[in-house]
């Protein structure tokens, strides 16, 4: 700071601004360095509106003319952004990029700060003409473009061969770009531990990769590594104290140990540095959702959908929200109004399966929890995160009377989480219904050994018992009891859970959900299943946009930041407003 002042000083003392291109650009720089956003605004106005060339432009050895107005237009769109001008900003930017294509501080913008909004970045790319450059240097950087560009939300398998090849031919399989891009499709994915390797390596050859770090916070908070989360939290604090990803960092820490009230104030304190940082705000309105205050979840949500109008997440999580209060009929819109952004989340795939398994439309639902399932690649064989989708699926392959594949998907859970009561007392009642008794009675014994007082359990057991010693007797199970069974089992989605607190423990709630730290790494929140609920049969569990990971035990350090200081006092209208929690007005002219 102290040096921005002294260079503006001295370019007003020597009267230089209007004389040279490199002094009046230096001089905006200075500007917004100082926070001076509407003096830069100004005089990148006045700059742009006068088309004379100034007197002491040097054309042999400076810049071409279209050079100039492209730095001058970034400048314009930089101090446009800060006063929240997205509009305005997004103009600059665009013509910056049409104006010369070597721009890319404004396609980083444009894709950091404006392309969630109502622009997508692929549409930008079209109408960038390559011109200036060499033929072969068009191709390289319509290429580096076009990856930076990407949409993570779709799933294009001949773009990543094409990726590939590219990094192969010109020997960029490092490039922080490259792996970037490949990071957050990993993240939406909820590939969470392939996330995080490809996040470290990137790291480890720039510490100072500002970029990465939102996608690592969500892995970190993902698969309950808190003890690394407060470390990187510190390192930020100590480097980095007036960027928004800091005290994100900062408030995720919080959200991972259950302090949901530090969390939601380091979450506002990031989203005031910054009003454009996206994981902020879902943050932010996480901290309700997991408080149980769904109402005021929902306005923040709501404020994120119109902050960030390409973003699937906050629908999503509305969604979610009307899904826990049983009102189906809005669950449903904003479900499918998220799915029509992004199809390959398996968390929305997952959400889907639940509604529809609501509705009982139990086919409809058993193919979103495939879809999940088929998203997320194999990765999810080696984690515990994804056993409450596949007891999800055998839930509906189970009311669909498919027993063999509900069987199959129970294993699943059971190989996962060999501790699963829930999944060994509904394979004992398969196992029961199909006249097994024996092996129905191994299952029930093993359900209770880890939850001896589930009393429904009890009552097969017993039952169980009682048939064991007549078809000793008789050889067989009469018919009446089959349809005994058969309609024990029908009843059983309809047993209803305790709601009691949103969340048990770490990943498990009684028909709730889990919610994810969305983390849109800002050129892209948040995920696995939510716990299966503890009562046989009660039905598929919501799942959420960020997991807290459902084998992690791990709480925390309950303890503050030494350093920190006491977190900052709540935004009016927006920690404690009862309408709308945005705290604060954004221009989107």
């Amino acid at each position: 700071m102290g040096d921005a002042v002294r260079a503006e000083y001295l370019l007003k003392a020597f009267q230089v601004t209007h004389l040279h291109v490199e002094c009046r650009e230096l001089a905006a720089q200075c500007l917004i360095k100082q926070e001076k956003y509407e003096d830069a605004k100004v005089l990148m106005e006045q700059a742009l509106s006068n088309a004379t060339p100034l007197p002491h432009t040097d054309t042999k050895t400076s810049d071409p003319d279209i050079s100039i107005k492209a730095r001058e237009q970034f400048l314009l769109g930089t101090a446009l952004l800060k006063l929240r001008k997205i509009g305005r900003a997004q103009k600059c930017f665009t013509e910056a990029l049409l104006a010369d294509s070597r721009c890319y501080d404004a396609l980083h913008s444009l894709l950091e700060h404006c392309s969630l909004r109502d622009i997508d970045g692929s549409d930008i790319l079209q109408d960038i003409k390559y011109t200036d450059l060499a033929p072969e240097v068009a191709d390289f950087v319509k290429m580096m473009y076009d990856i930076k560009s990407r949409n993570k939300y779709s799933h294009d398998p001949v773009f990543d061969k094409k990726i590939d090849e590219f990094a192969l031919q010109y020997h960029l399989t490092d490039n922080a770009d490259i792996l970037i891009s490949k990071a957050e499709i990993l993240l939406v994915r909820c590939r969470f531990e392939e996330c995080l390797r490809i996040a470290t390596s990137i790291l480890l050859k720039d510490p100072f990769n500002l970029e990465i770090l939102p996608t690592r916070i969500a892995c970190l908070y993902q698969l309950g590594m808190n003890m690394e989360l407060f470390e990187l939290g510190h390192e930020l604090v100590d480097h980095y104290p007036k960027l928004a990803v800091t005290w994100y960092s900062v408030g995720t820490y919080y959200l991972a140990i259950k302090k949901y009230e530090d969390a939601r104030q380091y979450f506002s304190k990031s989203s005031l540095l910054d009003s454009n940082f996206g994981p902020a705000w879902i943050g932010f309105a996480h901290t309700f959702a997991l408080s149980g205050e769904s109402v005021r979840a929902i306005n923040a949500y709501s404020t994120a959908v119109r902050l960030f109008e390409r973003m699937h997440h906050p629908r999503m999580y509305i969604g979610m929200e009307h899904l826990y209060m049983k009102d189906l009929s809005l669950a449903e819109e904003y479900l499918i109004s998220a799915r029509s952004i992004c199809e390959f989340d398996p968390l929305l795939e997952n959400e889907l399966g639940v509604l529809y398994y609501e509705k009982q439309e139990y086919e409809t639902a058993a193919e979103y929890f495939e879809n999940a399932i088929a998203i997320t690649g194999e990765l999810h064989e080696k984690s515990l995160m994804w056993e409450h989708t596949y007891a999800n699926l055998g839930h509906c392959y189970r009311n669909l009377k498919q027993y063999d594949k509900a069987k199959t998907c129970y294993n699943k859970v059971l190989q996962m989480n060999p501790a699963s009561a829930n999944a060994m007392s509904v394979l004992g009642m398969i196992h029961h219904l199909e006249g097994k008794v024996s092996d129905a009675i191994v299952y029930y014994h093993n359900a209770l050994a880890t939850q001896p007082s589930d009393i429904l359990t009890t009552e097969l057991l017993d039952r169980a018992l009682q048939d064991s010693a007549a078809a000793y007797q008789k050889q067989e199970l009469t018919s009446n009891d089959k349809d005994t069974y058969t309609c024990m089992l029908q009843a059983l989605p309809d047993i209803q859970v305790d709601q009691g607190p949103r969340q048990k423990t770490p990943g498990r709630m009684s028909n709730g959900t889990t919610r994810q730290t969305w983390l849109l790494t800002q050129a892209s929140p948040i995920a696995n299943s939510a716990g299966c609920s503890d009562v046989i049969g009660a039905g598929p569990s919501s799942s959420s946009g960020i997991f807290f990971g459902a084998s992690s035990t791990n709480s925390g350090l309950a303890v503050p930041f030494p350093g920190w200081g006491p977190p900052p006092a709540p935004t009016p209208g927006r920690v404690d407003g009862d309408e709308d929690d945005d705290g604060m007005e954004v221009d989107d002219e």
